[in-house]
């Protein structure tokens, strides 16, 4: 295995059990049994955890630009972006993994640069999903409450069409209510 294959092959390998396990998922051992690898190479390229979480965030980063290049192209959230981050399911999971260890600043940090960068593309899908496109910060509040929910009760199981259509409906059920009643109290006047 060459240098290059072989640095990646750590990092390949550990994000897809950050993002199925988190933090605690990632040990040094554990990743040199399931690569076949001697935990000597762990060191000789990222010297201790602390600098391989920070090679793990670079990619979590190119992942997440990979997808948001991808949701330029799409005109709805529903289905088209929901399908979407379906085919990165482990860009979501690990995504999810950072929420879940909002206490280590390394994670928080990538998780605030990767939602404002991924907030950028989704909020106009969002926004009109929701009836909102005229009133994009209430859009963007109620998204945020939103992926917290989501992220609160995802894992690899439930993350498919199913379950992310339910949330998206639900919200937008809310909102539809919200604004009705607004309507409403505007009319009675």
């Amino acid at each position: 295995m060459s240098k290059s294959k072989s640095f990646q092959s750590w990092i390949d390998a550990g994000y897809d059990l950050f993002s199925r396990e988190g933090f605690e998922g990632i040990q040094i051992e554990r990743l040199a049994r399931i690569l076949d690898l001697n935990k000597s190479g762990f060191y000789h390229y990222f010297c201790d955890r602390n600098i391989y979480f920070e090679h793990l965030m670079q990619q979590h980063h190119e992942l997440v630009d990979q997808l948001i290049i991808e949701t330029k192209s799409i005109q709805a959230y529903d289905p088209e972006f929901l399908h979407l981050l379906i085919r990165f399911k482990a860009t979501i999971m690990a995504h999810m993994q950072l929420v879940r260890n909002r206490h280590i600043p390394l994670f928080v940090k990538t998780l605030n640069e990767v939602n404002d960068k991924l907030d950028q593309v989704t909020l106009p899908l969002w926004a009109n999903h929701i009836g909102l496109a005229d009133r994009p910060s209430l859009a963007l509040r109620y998204y945020e409450m939103v992926r917290d929910t989501f992220y609160a009760r995802v894992n690899y199981e439930t993350l498919n069409y199913e379950f992310m259509h339910g949330i998206a409906t639900e919200a937008k059920s809310v909102i539809n209510e919200m604004l009705k009643g607004e309507s409403l109290t505007n009319q009675s006047k």
